[in-house]
């Protein structure tokens, strides 16, 4: 399914996970379609300043 979406122009990135008992290699993918209106405008909210400072989470 990551494939086709992937095929398909779905953009995505990837970020650590930090649920309650997540290791280091535990990992979220969110996938989205770019969009100038809404529902597909996408906000990051990093409250607790844990997400990577660089470009190592995008593919």
């Amino acid at each position: 399914m990551a494939q086709r979406l992937f095929a398909d122009g779905v953009a995505r990135v990837v970020l650590p996970s930090f649920a309650p008992g997540a290791g280091a290699a535990d990992v979220n993918v969110v996938f989205w379609r770019w969009s100038d209106r809404l529902p597909h405008r996408v906000r990051v909210v990093d409250d607790w300043d844990r997400l990577p400072k660089d470009d190592s989470s995008w593919l």
